[in-house]
């Protein structure tokens, strides 16, 4: 029996820099601890997708696109809830990370960002 090799998770500059905006949000309005906690929940959430990679919901406001873009969404309280947005490279077998979206923040504002 064959082993499917599972996908690899790229984070791109421009979803690292997202990450850190929000985890910026998270250490001013929690406890260390808890801010902790979610910056490595934040980080270990998509690690399904390895599995599932086309398990996102295809991201309407990314349509226009050339890639398929697809979001997992990370919901930690009301006010922690994070779009996780990638698309998948099937031939490489890789999962780009393209950002970490606040939902909070106007939908519209998807389309504007790298």
């Amino acid at each position: 029996m064959v082993e499917e090799q599972d996908y690899q998770i790229v984070i791109t500059s421009t979803a690292e820099r997202a990450y850190f905006e929000v985890l910026d949000y998270v250490f001013e309005h929690h406890s260390k601890q808890s801010a902790n906690s979610i910056a490595l929940e934040l980080l270990e959430h998509p690690q399904i997708l390895k599995k599932f990679p086309n398990l996102g919901t295809i991201e309407a406001n990314l349509k226009q696109r050339s890639e398929k873009y697809r979001f997992i969404l990370f919901e930690r309280t009301t006010k922690i809830t994070v779009k996780i947005i990638y698309y998948v490279d099937e031939e490489n077998k890789k999962i780009y990370l393209t950002d970490f979206f606040p939902c909070e923040m106007n939908e519209q504002k998807i389309r504007r960002r790298k």
